[in-house]
């Protein structure tokens, strides 16, 4: 009568059991499955990434896992991925490359220094990020700014020169 639209499983059922996680003892909520203490098991990483401020918002979280910006053991991630506790990820963004270990979960975005607190960034991902920094501190510093704004001869002249007139 109803054809696909429907299903109908019998509470014992493992269809029933894996769908609905009776026999794990675990409730759907939202994007991340809740235990019965409370406690979250794993959470979406777009969703994970915009609570721990690496993006500012959960659309440019998932436009950088589409783009292959963050790694998850090694991988691309899909935006829907779910991550767990003390699973290790690398994020490309406009401030570097980090390379951290998830510390906890959180399902809301919260103040700055709590977001801290959900993830560790390992020593090397942090030396590299400096080094990376000081470099392009010092490149600055050999190619001063110019003296004043271009005139519109001297734009016409620049884009000739990069060849888009």
């Amino acid at each position: 009568m109803f054809g696909n639209a429907t299903q109908v499983f019998h509470k014992n059922s493992p269809a029933f059991q894996a769908r609905h996680r009776v026999g794990l003892s675990i409730v759907g909520f939202g994007s991340a499955w809740v235990s019965e203490n409370g406690a979250m098991d794993s959470e979406r990483i777009d969703k994970w990434l915009w609570a721990a401020r690496f993006f500012k918002s959960r659309a440019l979280a998932s436009k950088a896992c589409d783009l292959g910006r963050v790694l998850w053991k090694g991988l691309e991630a899909k935006p829907s991925r779910e991550i767990r506790v003390g699973e290790m990820l690398r994020v490309r963004t406009e401030a570097g490359e980090f390379d951290v270990e998830v510390l906890s979960l959180n399902q809301s975005r919260g103040p700055a220094a709590t977001a801290q607190t959900m993830y560790r960034e390992t020593d090397e991902s942090r030396q590299t990020r400096i080094k990376l920094a000081a470099e392009r501190k010092a490149m600055q510093e050999l190619m001063p700014l110019p003296d004043h704004r271009p005139s519109k001869r001297d734009r016409r002249r620049i884009i000739q020169f990069r060849g888009r007139g």
